[in-house]
This record gives C-alpha cells, sequence and structure tokens, in this order.
C-alpha cells in the first residue's frame, strides 16, 4: 500500500512537470492572437477541434488556432482571442 502512495505522488509530481510549461506557453501565445506567435502573420484563425483530448480541454476554454501564413497549429485560452471562428462546411 505505501508502494501505491509513492507511485501516485510521483505520478503527480510528473504531471505537473508536463501541465505547468504547458499552460505557460498557452498563455504567452493568447496574449498575441490574431497575430501568429510564430512567423508574426496576422492571418490567426481557430482551428476545428480533433480529438477527445482537445475535445476536453475546449470545456476549459483551451480552443486550438492555426496560423494560415506558416501553417502552425497551437492551442491558446479562448477568451484572450479575437481570431475568428472556423468555416463550416
Amino acid at each position: 500500500m505505501e508502494y501505491a502512495g509513492y507511485l501516485a505522488g510521483l505520478g503527480a509530481v510528473l504531471m505537473s512537470l508536463v501541465a505547468v510549461p504547458f499552460l505557460f506557453m498557452m498563455l504567452l501565445r493568447s496574449h498575441k492572437i490574431p497575430e501568429c506567435f510564430s512567423c508574426g502573420a496576422m492571418k490567426v484563425r481557430q482551428s476545428r477541434t480533433t480529438g477527445s483530448w482537445e475535445s476536453f480541454c475546449s470545456t476549459f476554454l483551451i480552443q486550438p488556432y492555426r496560423c494560415e501564413g506558416c501553417q502552425r497549429r497551437f492551442h491558446a485560452f479562448l477568451p484572450f482571442s479575437g481570431a475568428s471562428q472556423p468555416k463550416s462546411n
């Protein structure tokens, strides 16, 4: 039982080591939308969610975006963005 508690603690530390830099980069990228953080183009649009992970993140207002200039895809917080919505077919 002591071993399971140790593994749970280690898992929590590893998750936080991954999550904190991801959230920090997302905040930095969110600040400059609609400007692409990679190439500087003013052609950023909201992208469609793909997969269950992005659907889960969208409940926390984390949305995928794509630059139409360099085609780079990234994630940002929705409330800070001014990018347009994805086009429906």
